[in-house]
């Protein structure tokens, strides 16, 4: 009995996943094409210290403190996103361990084969736009 409702929660959150996985991925693609990933353009960058040195009126040593003090949170929000990126990979490495022996193995190809378009997906996103381009010509590609 328990195991007849785990199943569809379990294959439910692997495609729930997998899903969110293309929408980001998809996502940041449209900001990468947009220029929106410059480091200029992004929440803390170049762009945010000029609105805030006219919307408040800084002077020049303000400014140079407000724009350390945001290169440092940068740099820790970055930190943080990998770390989190990296505890999540385990969580997911322990959830397929703890699936495996829960599966049969029909659902196990079938949860490898979602997992492996997962991963083609986020290869595709990491490459960026111009390499993702070449592989998908702009007939095959949705609007």
């Amino acid at each position: 009995m328990k195991l007849r409702l785990l199943l569809p929660i379990v294959i439910g959150l692997v495609v729930l996943s997998g899903t969110s996985a293309w929408l980001g991925a998809r996502l940041a693609l449209r900001w990468q094409m947009r220029g929106l990933t410059q480091p200029e353009n992004l929440p803390l960058g170049g762009a945010f210290i000029d609105r805030m040195e006219r919307a408040l009126d800084l002077s020049s040593e303000q400014r140079a403190q407000a724009a350390k003090a945001i290169e440092r949170a940068r740099s820790d929000i970055r930190a943080l996103s990998q770390e989190t990126a990296q505890r999540a990979g385990e969580i997911r490495r322990r959830l397929r361990e703890d699936l495996d022996p829960v599966l049969t193995p029909r659902q196990r190809a079938e949860l490898d084969r979602r997992q492996a378009m997962r991963a083609r997906m986020m290869d595709r996103w990491k490459r960026g736009p111009a390499e993702s381009d070449a592989t998908n010509p702009p007939s095959n590609r949705r609007p």
